[in-house]
């Protein structure tokens, strides 16, 4: 009987869970234009499938699934509100099936506040509310890293299983050219780890290389007569050093991009939440099973990488945040003292209501005493 109620419990909590990351991505979804980008994916959508892919192949460094999805999707309708929900839908798929893998890890507690952690995270909210590929991108990469430990797992080699695997990993490596990172860490985990895996991993993903094969062959077509010229030379410029680069990232991940991150109520969440990471790191560097250390080779390898290319930002890194919140949720469940576990868990919950709010009131970027700074400066003069 005691079983029964904590499963019950579980359940209601997840599903309250679910009900608050989906309030979080679909309200007020037509409360702002479509910016720059946004109307770019929808006048790529709205065009003819031929036409559609023609551009993409010619000038642009995305690639085919979203848009073909999108394409689809508009022929259902066409309001800003109703373009933006197929985002919003991976988006709160991400956390249920966030869940459901880290279950499989981890603790009920660490699966249940990953999960929350995720649902209530500025970052993932904002690109679960948009008209880009972001939201299909760390969507499918919890699904390719959750079919890939179904795999690497399993005492006998299933063909359903790898059958799974290849689709659900072609698709994401069909979403973003960035989404290799996480077929490189699962390679890396492969070679570590799951040798006895290795011959059949490398068959599947020789299959998926040579089925992304002719994209890359006829990108590298156009880019060799010069028409990505123009395209280069806006996705190869940096601003950051490497250090200031890993500081955006922690605090991207961490916050968002809507609060003004250099004031003492912003720095204070930053700091307990990189220790409590760290301390999570930590933690799983240290444990024996070594399923656990996947969610490092999934955070690491493709954020290493990332550090090194210049045109890599936040964003496209979406296909880790999971990662980094059950990392983070780790650090909080296995911290010895319960008091402590409730300060640093309200410290981060409250900097995220703040940046939630700031993102859903318009105030971007800034907070009221640098608005009223530059306020007060727009009057002086």
């Amino acid at each position: 009987m005691t079983f029964m109620l904590k499963k019950i419990h579980t359940k209601w909590i997840i599903i309250s869970v679910i009900v608050l990351g989906s309030i979080l991505r679909l309200a007020n979804l037509e409360g702002r234009c479509f910016w720059c980008d946004e109307l770019e994916s929808y006048n790529r959508a709205i065009q003819p499938v031929v036409s559609m892919l023609s551009g993409l192949i010619h000038n642009t460094p995305h690639i085919t699934l979203y848009y073909m999805l999108l394409h689809f999707w508009l022929k259902l309708g066409i309001s800003d509100a109703f373009t933006r929900i197929l985002s919003s839908f991976f988006g709160v798929m991400t956390i249920l099936v966030s869940y459901c893998f880290f279950r499989k890890l981890f603790s009920k507690k660490v699966a249940l506040l990953s999960a929350f952690l995720l649902a209530i995270s500025p970052f993932h909210i904002m690109f679960s509310r948009i008209v880009r590929e972001y939201s299909l991108v760390y969507f499918l990469s919890v699904c390719s890293m959750f079919s890939f430990w179904l795999v690497i797992s399993a005492k006998s080699n299933r063909f359903y299983k790898w059958l799974i695997y290849g689709i659900v990993s072609l698709l994401l490596v069909y979403t973003h050219y960035y989404c290799w990172f996480i077929i490189i860490a699962q390679a890396i985990f492969v070679l570590v780890y799951k040798r006895d895996k290795l011959k059949l991993w490398i068959m599947t993903n020789g299959i998926i290389f040579t089925v992304f094969l002719p994209w890359i062959v006829l990108n590298f077509w156009f880019r060799l007569k010069g028409e990505w010229d123009g395209v280069l030379t806006t996705y190869t410029s940096s601003t950051f050093g490497y250090f200031t680069k890993v500081a955006y990232f922690f605090y991207s991940f961490t916050l968002g991009q809507t609060v003004y991150p250099f004031n003492l109520y912003i720095v204070v969440p930053l700091l307990a939440t990189f220790i409590v990471f760290i301390y999570g790191v930590i933690y799983l560097l240290r444990e024996h099973d070594q399923y656990k250390k996947i969610i490092l080779f999934w955070f690491f390898i493709p954020f290493i990488i990332g550090m090194f290319m210049p045109a890599c930002a936040p964003r496209q890194l979406l296909m880790i945040l999971p990662a980094f919140y059950v990392i983070l949720a780790t650090g909080i469940v296995r911290m010895r003292y319960s008091w402590l576990k409730w300060i640093v868990g309200t410290i981060i919950i409250l900097a995220c209501a703040y940046s939630n709010y700031n993102y859903f009131t318009n105030r971007q970027y800034f907070d009221r005493s640098e608005e009223r700074r530059v306020g007060k400066a727009g009057r002086s003069r």
